[in-house]
Parts: structure tokens; C-alpha cells; sequence
């Protein structure tokens, strides 16, 4: 059975409803690019298509800095830990856009 190894959410039942912004190995990372403070995600999508197509921003996921800063520390933990280990990531919206982008999660294997 697959398991997922870290999980950042705003609630179990938040979970089921997200919309999906793709899933894959991340290729870049970015913080403060295009003049904003934000953290931005780019993934390969080799696992998942985004639900919201053609709502990144410059290829971009983006994770607001408005969110609280334990959840986007965590994020950008998360981020850099699926980047260094070469593991699948999956990014999630609650508000269709993955210009404004709430969580992340980590795949111990393709789920």
C-alpha cells in the first residue's frame, strides 16, 4: 500500500475538495522572484496534470506570503526536502488557482 510520508493541510475533509495543481518532481524553487515576496514551486507534472491549467504563474505554482508563517515555512521545508530526495510532490489549491496554492504533499512512492 502506498503511504504518504508528510502532509501539510488545513483539515482532513479540506483535503478531499482540493483542487489538484499537478503532481511531480519538483524542478525549481523560487522565493521572491518577479518582484513579490511569495515562494513559487515548479514541478515536472510527471505524475498529474494541473486541475486549474493555465493558472500558474509563469510555469509557477504559487504559495502567497500572506498564508501564516508556520504553514509556509513548513512548505518551503517540505519543498526542499522533496527536492533534495528526488521525491514526488503534489500541490494543492482550495480557491482554483494555482496562483494561490495552500499545500504541498510528499509521496513516499507514486501514489
Amino acid at each position: 500500500m502506498k503511504k504518504i510520508i508528510f502532509m501539510l493541510l488545513i483539515s482532513t475533509s479540506n483535503f478531499l475538495f482540493a483542487g489538484g495543481c499537478g503532481a511531480g518532481k519538483i524542478t525549481q524553487i523560487l522565493e521572491g522572484g518577479f518582484n513579490t515576496n511569495d515562494y513559487m514551486i515548479q514541478i515536472d507534472y510527471s505524475l498529474r496534470e494541473s486541475a486549474h491549467g493555465g493558472s500558474e504563474f509563469h510555469g509557477f505554482v504559487v504559495y502567497k506570503s500572506t498564508l501564516s508563517e508556520i504553514r509556509l515555512n513548513g512548505i518551503k521545508s517540505l519543498a526542499l526536502a522533496a527536492m533534495m530526495s528526488g521525491k514526488i510532490v503534489g500541490l494543492y489549491s482550495h480557491n482554483n488557482t494555482c496562483r494561490s496554492a495552500t499545500e504541498l504533499v510528499i509521496y513516499s512512492e507514486s501514489p
